[in-house]
């Protein structure tokens, strides 16, 4: 029987019988993955240490049915300093359910996981404000899934000046084509930015007062288009506000 060597992040994890748990993982070549760590909580089991939550690790599996076995872990990346604030571990937690909704089993998620790596990374240490990162990880996860906003023009007639955004009809509108309020421009600005710019220039911008005010409509174009709602981001919206944030 063949081993499959892989490397991927915890999106979660599930205590089982017997000292085991139960891993969804996301791999850049197998995509959402269910894993089964037998024994792994029992003593200083040496796996244990590749399977906590948001630790991204290389894993040895072997496949069963529609799950793998753990042959072996060892984390890569531990993403430690996440668990000493909660509102930072629940943006974590949060990406990681939205990437494992959007992605599953036998979908190449390599662009995914680099996101997902590079967004962890930019929270734990402080590199980017967690609700402008948000909004960051969002548009471009779901663009990487396959469901891309227009945001070069008009969806309707083509003009540039567009300033209202449908979550709906996932694109920009001009006022001539739409009802709805517009948004400022440093709104449009930054959603077009995080649509069609480098991994690398989006990580760098700072565009906290404009993702305050594109959070709502992303968060709505995802639900409408995913049909999703994560649990993780209820829990979001109501750690930040209890700690005013």
């Amino acid at each position: 029987m063949n081993d499959v060597k892989t490397t991927g992040v915890v999106l979660k994890v599930t205590k089982c019988k017997n000292s085991s748990l139960a891993l969804s993982v996301l791999s850049p070549e197998l995509g959402k993955i269910s894993v089964w760590a037998r024994g792994v909580r029992v003593g200083k089991n040496t796996q244990r240490s590749g399977c906590v939550l948001l630790t991204y690790s290389e894993f040895v599996l072997r496949k069963r049915g529609d799950m793998y076995t753990l042959i072996a872990a060892c984390p890569i990346r531990t993403f430690y300093h996440l668990r000493e604030d909660v509102v930072k571990l629940s943006y974590g937690v949060y990406f990681g359910e939205l990437a494992g909704l959007l992605y599953g089993e036998g979908v190449e998620a390599k662009a995914p996981v680099r996101l997902l790596l590079n967004s962890l990374h930019y929270l734990e240490n402080d590199l980017k404000d967690p609700l402008d990162l948000k909004v960051m990880y969002e548009l471009r996860l779901m663009s990487a899934a396959g469901f891309t906003p227009f945001v070069d023009a008009c969806m309707e007639c083509g003009n540039e000046e567009a300033f209202a955004f449908s979550p709906a009809e996932g694109g920009l509108l001009c006022r001539s084509c739409s009802p709805l309020l517009p948004l400022p421009k440093s709104a449009v600005s930054l959603l077009r930015g995080y649509v069609k710019c480098t991994l690398k220039a989006c990580l760098s911008h700072n565009g906290k007062e404009a993702a305050k005010i594109l959070e709502p409509y992303v968060e709505q174009f995802i639900r409408y288009h995913t049909d999703l709602t994560p649990k993780t981001l209820t829990y979001l919206h109501r750690i930040r506000n209890t700690v005013n944030l």
